[in-house]
């Protein structure tokens, strides 16, 4: 039996796009926050299965809870507290103007054990949990429980770059969802 830490601890989820709207000679215009660390996120506590399709634009979140992130057990680096539970499920709706503009997007998360990143329904990162394309079930644990959050630590978080030929394909005008 796998020994069971703090699992869950969320204290930065952003993506920070890059605009090469008018800079056809340099590629590069301006950077933009999409989502900030401390602003409110729908989530789910993990003691059963979210519905299917939670990670997808159109679903419902109106029944989940909100708070601001870091989520976690109130170990002095959560602004919203939560009881112990095996995973997270975390959503943030966030907009884009014209997809086509932009050349790429960071991930900057820090986290505590381990993460899946979806961004419209597609997976965009992961660490320290199973085989990447296969979703996890509410009850997998981290492969291994070592992972500790850094930012309250005074470390940075993990960064996930995304190129353009990826966010072409799943960034869309007006609506999204990173979960």
């Amino acid at each position: 039996m796998k020994n069971r830490k703090k699992g869950i601890f969320i204290s930065i989820i952003s993506i920070i796009y890059f605009s090469f709207s008018g800079m056809a000679q340099t590629g590069f215009h301006h950077w933009e926050m999409m989502i900030e660390a401390n602003q409110n996120w729908r989530y789910f506590e993990g003691t059963q299965e979210p519905p299917a399709n939670w990670r997808e634009i159109l679903f419902n979140d109106n029944s989940w809870n909100t708070g601001p992130a870091g989520i976690g057990y109130g170990d002095g680096d959560d602004s919203t507290i939560i009881s112990p539970v095996n995973s997270l499920y975390m959503r943030r709706v966030f907009t884009i103007s014209n997809p086509s503009d932009l050349l790429g997007a960071l991930l900057y998360i820090d986290y505590d054990d381990a993460f899946v990143a979806y961004l419209n329904g597609i997976e965009i990162a992961r660490s320290n949990i199973g085989v990447p394309g296969i979703i996890p079930l509410f009850d997998t644990y981290a492969d291994n429980n070592t992972h500790e959050a850094q930012m309250y630590q005074g470390g940075k978080p993990e960064g996930f770059l995304l190129y353009q030929d990826e966010i072409d394909t799943i960034l869309v005008q007006g609506n999204n969802v990173l979960a």
